[in-house]
């Protein structure tokens, strides 16, 4: 099950252990639930919706790693 608060413990977790990659993976999806939210005028977003902006990020990470991979800046991939 998804949820903000459990996003928000996870973006806590992740900065207390210092990993920076998802950090900027749970700032970036917090984000754009809160501007969801805003756009829909909603206190909360129902559970479906949250998954499906989770697939979308998903999505938005793995197409601009393979765009870093295909002009050879590997380093760049997270």
């Amino acid at each position: 099950m998804v949820s903000e608060a459990q996003l928000n413990d996870d973006l806590k977790a992740a900065m207390k252990a210092r990993q920076m990659e998802v950090v900027y993976v749970l700032r970036g999806l917090l984000t754009s639930i809160k501007t969801l939210k805003v756009e829909k005028m909603v206190p909360e977003l129902p559970e479906a919706e949250l998954i499906g902006l989770v697939r979308k990020e998903i999505n938005k990470r793995t197409e601009a790693a393979e765009f870093a991979r295909k002009a050879g800046r590997d380093e760049q991939e997270q």
